[in-house]
């Protein structure tokens, strides 16, 4: 045996031995801290039982499976805080300024700026970095200062790591994911929430706990719904799942109209099929576009050398080859000026949905000239009224290929002029006007005088 074998032997020897003693430093210390725990919550612990020692408790197993419903710790004001819009966002990463998420953030800045209260956004998940706040202001026209929005986070509570909000009694909470209605549901404010209902979240889950929790969350009673689109108003008014007395109001998005010229797509060599691809996000159904994508060249209904195909909204997924030999390339996520200039130049785009809110995807490629196949789903059968360029169809393949081959017929002309037609409002000040004066009642008496059956009128579901 050499000397160098023998030396690294004896390390290794010491390495074994030292990993046991870490282990039964590491198991001594966490029995202490189980003990410890429960001689301060006033559990028994009975000396010398292992079992009761050792045994996790409730808060541990519970939070550690359900972390975004972990407890938020109401605590007092500051000294003369204002009450303000308390907006409970999961997080204001830069990758998720998009969509629902956006929507709030306007929602939410254009609600304080309404009433002259100051703006507080509170995230819940994860402790982004919100430097693309004022830009999202910027590009859609609203006049709010992101130095003025007070950004707080509660995201790093724990079961045994308290996360802490001062609340004042007259704060106005709005939330827009079902776990963030599951916390502000519990705390001590006079006014009713207001609950975005962006999607019906419960069907995100199979039959789990977390499907149980997000329908729960619709069931309290005290908030006002407000959805994004009558689609949605629709859906969750028919779900069975609201208090009998709770308010349903819904708004129908602004989406940015992009006109092309057309002379653009007469000087491209190609055109272009864009895929809405996020292998993560079930409800967008990948795998079943792909099969649409695969099915469409492979019969030659569509000529591959006329077609650059992309797809882009997660950058995890790979470029991906069809059978015929036609790539898809992946551009990854974008940015929103990205994302514009894909929206410009997309002739036809496959982006599936298999929920009741006709996603923001479909809505700002057809506004921007596209031509977009999506799927049917509950009281989501037509788009027509968003636009005529919106082909909305069963979730089947044949019919799926039909539509794909029906929206590569239609000329630019035909999809500029129908991106001119819309019932979309054009600014998110009067896209949100009508919800606004019908909400008015939570803030035109003091909140003090306020009690559980504070009048909202519900707007009439289309």
């Amino acid at each position: 045996m050499s000397q160098r074998i023998f030396l690294l032997r004896v390390i290794r020897r010491f390495v074994f031995i030292g990993r046991k003693a870490t282990n039964r430093l590491y198991q001594l210390a966490s029995d202490t801290e189980h003990r410890l725990s429960a001689m301060i919550e006033s559990r028994p612990v009975v000396a010398g039982d292992g079992m009761v020692a050792k045994a996790r408790q409730f808060a541990e197993v519970y939070y550690g499976a359900n972390s975004a419903v972990t407890p938020v710790m109401p605590a007092l004001p500051r000294a003369g805080r204002k009450p303000a819009v308390v907006l409970l966002l999961p997080t204001l990463s830069n990758s998720s300024l998009f969509g629902g998420a956006a929507t709030a953030l306007i929602f939410a800045a254009l609600l304080s700026q309404r009433h002259g209260m100051p703006l507080r956004v509170v995230q819940t998940v994860v402790n982004g970095e919100a430097s693309r706040l004022q830009g999202l202001f910027d590009k859609y026209g609203i006049p709010v200062s992101a130095a003025s929005v007070e950004v707080l986070s509660v995201a790093e509570r724990r079961h045994n790591f308290y996360g802490y909000l001062d609340l004042h009694p007259e704060d106005q909470l709005v939330v827009s994911a079902w776990w963030d209605a599951a916390l502000a549901a519990t705390f001590p404010l006079r006014r009713k929430f207001i609950y975005l209902v962006q999607d019906y979240e419960p069907i995100f889950y199979s039959n789990s706990d977390q499907k149980l929790l997000a329908e729960q969350s619709y069931a309290g009673g005290n908030f006002v719904a407000v959805c994004n689109t009558s689609l949605m108003a629709q859906c969750i008014s028919e779900s069975g799942k609201l208090a009998k007395e709770t308010p349903v109001l819904h708004f129908e998005p602004m989406v940015a109209r992009l006109p092309r010229t057309q002379a653009q797509g007469t000087a491209r060599a190609k055109r272009t099929l864009f895929f809405y691809g996020r292998p993560s996000v079930e409800r967008n159904l990948f795998y079943f576009g792909l099969r649409i994508l695969n099915e469409l060249f492979s019969r030659s209904l569509l000529r591959a050398e006329e077609w650059d195909v992309v797809m882009a909204g997660e950058g995890s997924a790979p470029n991906i080859q069809l059978e015929s030999g036609v790539v898809i390339r992946n551009l990854g996520k974008l940015t929103l000026d990205e994302y514009d200039a894909l929206k410009m130049k997309t002739d036809v785009a496959l982006s599936l949905m298999m929920a009741p809110h006709p996603s923001y995807p479909p809505l700002e490629l057809a506004l921007a000239g596209a031509a977009v196949v999506t799927s049917r789903y509950g009281p989501k059968q037509s788009l027509e009224d968003y636009s005529a360029n919106i082909l909305c169809v069963p979730a089947d393949l044949e019919a799926m290929i039909d539509a794909v081959v029906k929206a590569s017929q239609m000329s630019e002309s035909e999809r500029v002029a129908n991106a001119k037609r819309s019932i979309l409002p054009l600014d998110w000040q009067s896209a949100f006007a009508p919800c606004f004066e019908q909400l008015d009642p939570l803030f035109d008496r003091p909140a003090s005088d306020q009690t559980d059956t504070v009048a909202v009128p519900a707007r009439t579901t289309a």
